[in-house]
């Protein structure tokens, strides 16, 4: 899931501002955090790991 906070084309803060009151982590993800983790899953350090799922998402799928 990607969000992004736009109104009318132009960026909109007050939208961000309110996503990432609900995000754990307080801050919205970047492009870069999801290519960060699908470059760890393709490394070396990642050759032990299978049929798992690595969720990249600032903690907010952990809150009740």
């Amino acid at each position: 899931m990607i969000l992004v906070c736009k109104l009318g084309g132009k960026k909109n803060p007050k939208s961000k501002k309110n996503l990432e009151k609900f995000i754990p982590l307080n801050k919205v993800g970047k492009p870069e955090d999801i290519a960060n983790a699908s470059m760890f899953l393709l490394s070396d350090q990642a050759n032990y790991i299978t049929g798992t799922e690595l969720i990249v998402d600032g903690g907010i799928t952990s809150k009740p």
